[in-house]
């Protein structure tokens, strides 16, 4: 709500905030770009529906309903619907040059609030059903690590101000938590859980 009313009122917060996070991220050389242009490409929807199908079709091959269920709402509906309703309530201009095609309105960020609520769904139900501890660990390490470098590559590639992303990524957080009360509170785990 800070950020949004902050943005909306365009307060002189907001614009440090925005210009301490660019002078923190945009340090442009052709190593640096390579890297977060094909970060930033993994957010897109494109990919993002492949690997949510990918996913989903394996839950379904294994019987996990619910869980095919909570990261489908998470992504579909709270990543992809809200998304563009808030997008186009507050109808925020992004900042260019852009390094990488960007269109739309700019606050708060898809790709960070598909990120968080994709990702973040897979280290869910991969907590509920991956019995093996390092493995559960290290894939959860390589998401979080998604989590946090797709939301810095749309600033880097200047689609995002840092406000964008820290909305973005607030507000999927907060739906992440209440889908996951409302998936999973008082279940638990299933006895096929994977090995």
């Amino acid at each position: 709500m800070t950020l949004t009313i902050g943005v909306l009122l365009k307060t002189k917060f907001i614009q440090q905030l925005d210009t301490f996070g660019q002078g923190l991220i945009q340090h442009y050389d052709h190593q640096h770009n390579w890297f977060f242009t094909t970060i930033t490409s993994i957010g897109n929807v494109s990919w993002s529906a492949i690997i949510l199908a990918t996913i989903s079709l394996w839950l379904i091959y294994h019987h996990f309903y619910r869980e095919t269920l909570f990261i489908g709402f998470n992504v579909i509906v709270f990543a992809g619907l809200s998304n563009q309703i808030f997008k186009n309530i507050i109808a925020r201009p992004r900042p260019t040059p852009h390094l990488v095609p960007a269109s739309g309105f700019s606050f708060p960020s898809g790709h960070a609030m598909v990120a968080v609520l994709l990702y973040g769904s897979l280290i869910i139900i991969l907590h509920r059903h991956l019995k093996s501890n390092w493995l559960r660990h290290l894939a959860s390490y390589m998401l979080i690590g998604l989590i946090i470098l797709i939301p810095i590559s749309r600033v880097y590639v200047n689609v995002h101000y840092p406000s964008d992303i820290l909305a973005g990524m607030t507000i999927a957080y907060t739906m992440l938590f209440a889908s996951q009360q409302l998936f999973f509170k008082n279940k638990g785990v299933h006895d096929d859980s994977v090995k």
